[in-house]
């Protein structure tokens, strides 16, 4: 698909986004280039919640490997929010595990959790935790780190807090509602194909192609015990 869309540059393409974090990307992004942050360091992601615990529910879509492919929980959500606000990620390497294999005699081939210690692109170090068997929890929360200061975005809310070097302590910080970004996937698409040259939406097949290739070097990583270097 990013192939043909090359060969074809006058065709709109698009995949469609994730909406965990639309709301501040765009604030995110004029943080960062403002060097709020100074140099990024070390990210820390958390998806965790307790929808598979219980050993007698069904097995879930998500835990199908032949409706999902190779993803696991909301590992490609967030690889593609991160790498929209902080880079290419580089270099992975995963560990995982399933507590309970069989479900209503369905062999499950998807873990119930996977840890994932990845390198950014600009240098950055990060670790991404996803569980579905996290007892009392259901959250979704970014920490970033720099040189200069630290971020925190609580994906459930859309509430940010951070602070910079020679501050007491980190304080909420409030997306201005001019850079708020709402859902408009089909609005965008459609304005997109009715006139080519005024909107490109976002993703594009090149970032959908990066989303891909983390995916599968998480399971290759799996599988093989090792790091795994992704292309870029």
């Amino acid at each position: 698909m990013y192939a043909a869309s090359q060969r074809n540059p006058h065709l709109v393409t698009m995949v469609c986004p994730p909406p965990h974090g639309m709301l501040g990307t765009l604030f995110i992004q004029k943080l960062l280039a403002e060097n709020y942050l100074g140099e990024p360091h070390h990210l820390r992601l958390q998806s965790l919640s307790g929808a598979y615990l219980d050993p007698d529910a069904p097995p879930h879509w998500r835990q199908r490997d032949e409706l999902s492919g190779l993803n696991v929980l909301t590992l490609g959500i967030f690889a593609e929010v991160v790498q929209r606000w902080f880079g290419s990620i580089t270099n992975v390497f995963a560990r995982q595990k399933t507590i309970n294999p069989v479900r209503q005699g369905y062999e499950i081939r998807i873990p119930d959790m996977v840890i994932v210690l990845c390198r950014f692109e600009n240098g950055m170090e990060g670790v991404m935790e996803f569980s579905g068997i996290a007892s009392f929890e259901n959250s979704d929360r970014l920490q970033v780190f720099g040189s200069q200061g630290m971020l925190t975005y609580d994906f459930g809310s859309d509430r940010m807090s951070g602070g910079r070097l020679g501050e007491k302590s980190a304080t909420d910080i409030v997306i201005p509602p001019e850079l708020e970004q709402r859902w408009r996937v089909e609005e965008d698409f459609i304005a997109a194909v009715r006139s080519p040259a005024s909107i490109q939406p976002q993703p594009s097949f090149a970032q959908g192609l990066q989303y891909m290739r983390v995916v599968q070097a998480v399971a290759d990583s799996v599988a093989l015990g090792s790091e795994i270097h992704i292309a870029i």
